[in-house]
């Protein structure tokens, strides 16, 4: 069965399949749902806390930690695109309701990791003085540190937004 249609045209009908643009033409024209996510925010916060006791407790596990650490940070990037923050390049309309959302979601988040960076960079330096670490110990620590509040801040806005506000009805 032979087919009039070019290879590019095959090609955009694949894409067609996949719906991905079809999605991206709901959210550029403002009709994209924005749901409310409040147990997936809380598993990749505790996956990536526990991936950070485990690798700054027992440092011959660090690679065991560092890899939930990532699994935690990869799945904390994918919360913002569903999440009810709308992120600051949105190309739908974003009116005050969905300013004030997103400045209360992230001022908050900035405040955890802020604290979190302060007592990281005090408490790293102290285990690392009270249980002598060598040097390699030390920055790999600081890494899956650095990691952890990465995964905080792309992850706690979607978490506070989520039980902060309740969902706008449609009508």
């Amino acid at each position: 069965m032979k087919s009039s249609k070019t290879v590019p045209q095959r090609l955009d009908d694949l894409v067609e399949w996949t719906g991905i643009p079809a999605l991206q033409r709901r959210f550029e024209q403002g009709e994209g749902r924005r749901y409310r996510l409040r147990v997936w925010p809380m598993a990749v916060i505790l996956i990536g806390t526990g991936g950070l006791l485990l690798g700054l407790i027992d440092p011959n596990r660090y690679f065991l930690g560092q890899g939930l650490v990532s699994v935690a940070m990869l799945g904390g990037l994918w919360l913002p695109i569903f999440g009810p923050v709308k992120p600051w390049n949105s190309p739908s309309l974003v009116d005050e309701y969905d300013r004030r959302v997103r400045s209360e979601a992230y001022i908050f988040t900035l405040t955890i990791v802020a604290c979190g960076a302060l007592i990281a960079l005090f408490g790293l330096g102290l285990r690392a003085a009270l249980a002598e670490w060598p040097r390699d110990t030390l920055v790999r620590a600081m890494q899956i540190t650095a990691f952890y509040l990465l995964t905080l801040l792309s992850s706690l806005p979607t978490l506070h937004a989520s039980w902060r506000h309740a969902p706008i009805e449609d009508n």
